[in-house]
């Protein structure tokens, strides 16, 4: 019963065990992936962003599970923003993850760049991902290209150099 709940998330999408993506969830919603075992929820949306969650934070720490927020910008997603996504990732890995923007679509993307570049899985089978969610818009598309250019993975210990002093969005 409780597979259906979490497959009525919007824009529900499971990567692979333990990598789970979708849209906003509601305080109901999250506070079922509490009960499901997740122990971390990392939010890429902007408290501007449709249905966002004012106290997004306390539902999820109620819940139980972890909250990481780092707020990107739909037309203006960053390098920065990225790299900080890849450090925080990489460091609750092996967690039962959930991560969420408005609509899936900058979390496809961004799970999609850490496959590929992190990870070193295959492009193709990485992109049919981003595809079951949205096709990316000319933003979107220019800063996969960028970043791919751009972003070449640690050598020894996935230290994604991005310096967090000043950063709020924890």
């Amino acid at each position: 019963m409780q597979k259906n709940l979490i497959e009525e998330i919007k824009d529900y999408l499971e990567i692979r065990p333990g990598i789970y993506t979708g849209g906003q969830p509601t305080p109901d919603q999250i506070k079922m992936l509490g009960e499901l075992g997740f122990t971390i929820l990392i939010n890429l949306a902007t408290s501007a962003s449709p249905d966002s969650l004012p106290n997004e934070q306390e539902l999820a720490q109620a819940a139980g599970m972890a909250y990481v927020h780092i707020p990107v910008e739909w037309q203006a997603p960053t390098k920065g923003d990225l790299l900080k996504f890849f450090q925080m990732f990489e460091q609750h890995k092996g967690f039962k993850t959930f991560v969420h923007c408005a609509k899936n679509m900058r979390v496809s993307v961004f799970i999609y760049l850490y496959r590929v570049i992190a990870e070193n899985e295959d492009r193709q089978v990485c992109w049919e991902d981003v595809m079951n969610i949205w096709e990316p818009n000319e933003i979107w598309q220019k800063f996969i290209d960028q970043m791919l250019e751009e972003i070449q993975p640690p050598k020894n210990d996935r230290n994604w150099q991005f310096d967090w002093r000043g950063y709020s969005g924890l």
